[in-house]
């Protein structure tokens, strides 16, 4: 995610589809061409509002589906998804690129963390500014490896019950 400073946010309700939509996700042209990734979003109508910047989470968003499409196999899919859970909405981002080492979770939002996990050019910083960002919002993420089919980036923000 390539975001300079963590922004100061501030968070109001909105309604997800206006940062979820398929013209504000849409990976850049130069990503799509070299990996010919499709991009799913199954994305639920009746979603309530949550808490959250628009401009930041439709920026972080943005830059977390990019970096699934770089972490794709060739011809692979990113699938952008959510649920609601309670009082949360849940934003799930899955590639279908090699599987996160279970020894590099526990460091993966440290921003010491430097691997070549997430692409070639990612660091540990550019994770732990994503959980900061979400932090700020009252929000959460994780990170999880799937077996032979990818990982998946797990966002969590509160609704209107909730606060």
């Amino acid at each position: 995610v390539t975001i300079g400073k963590a922004p100061n946010q501030r968070p109001e309700l909105i309604n997800l589809h206006s940062v979820l939509s398929p013209n504000r996700l849409k990976p850049t042209e130069l990503l799509v061409k070299k990996w010919g990734c499709k991009l799913t979003l199954d994305i639920q109508d009746d979603l309530p509002e949550v808490y959250a910047d628009p401009a930041v989470l439709a920026q972080l968003l943005k830059g977390l589906v990019n970096r699934a499409v770089s972490r794709s196999n060739t011809h692979g899919e990113v699938k952008v998804s959510t649920r609601q859970d309670a009082d949360q909405v849940w934003i799930d981002i899955s590639d279908e690129g090699p599987q996160v080492k279970k020894t590099d979770l526990p460091y993966i939002f440290e921003k010491s963390f430097g691997t070549d996990w997430f692409n070639q050019t990612a660091t540990g910083l550019e994770m732990a500014k994503v959980k900061t960002i979400l932090d700020r919002m009252g929000g959460q993420v994780w990170v999880r490896g799937e077996p032979d089919s990818g990982n998946t980036i797990s966002i969590c923000l509160p609704t209107r019950k909730s606060q």
